[in-house]
Order: C-alpha cells, then structure tokens, then sequence
C-alpha cells in the first residue's frame, strides 16, 4: 500500500487532505510541526511527503534538507506564500 506523511499545522488541512486520500485507498501519517514531521518520515518511511514550507519548530525547507540526506522520496511542498 502506498503511504503519505502529510506535515502542516493546520489541523483543518491535514484532516482534509487525509481524508481524500484515505478515500482514494492510501495510508496517511499526520504531523503539525517540522520536528515532528522528520521523526514520522523516519518512523514510516512514506512513498510520498505532502509539506508544508512555514512550520513551526523547524520550518519545511530544513525538514526537507533532513529528509534529502536519507531519502530521494518524493516531495511536495504547500505554501501560503
């Protein structure tokens, strides 16, 4: 089963993008902030990320620094900016 670590802080979000793709048969991680979106990759190890860039704790650019130095997962990154 492919799997999805979606890391944003805002919970309406997440819910929401978990729903869809939870309907669409994948397996969804959640997290709300940077730290803890690098500890669910290296828990998981998902097929795919869904990031937010403006995170608290560690913003998504450094989070995805981190993942980079592990894995050449696919990634794709939400801004409001």
């Amino acid at each position: 089963m492919v799997s999805v670590l979606v890391v944003d802080d805002e919970e309406n979000l997440r819910n929401l993008v978990k729903a869809y793709l939870e309907a669409e048969g994948y397996t969804v991680y959640l997290a709300e902030d940077g730290p803890g979106g690098l500890a669910s990759f290296r828990a998981n190890r998902p097929d795919l990320v869904v990031l937010d860039v403006m995170l608290p704790g560690m913003d998504g650019i450094e989070v995805l620094q981190n993942i980079r130095r592990e894995s050449d997962v696919y990634v794709l990154m939400l801004t409001a900016r």
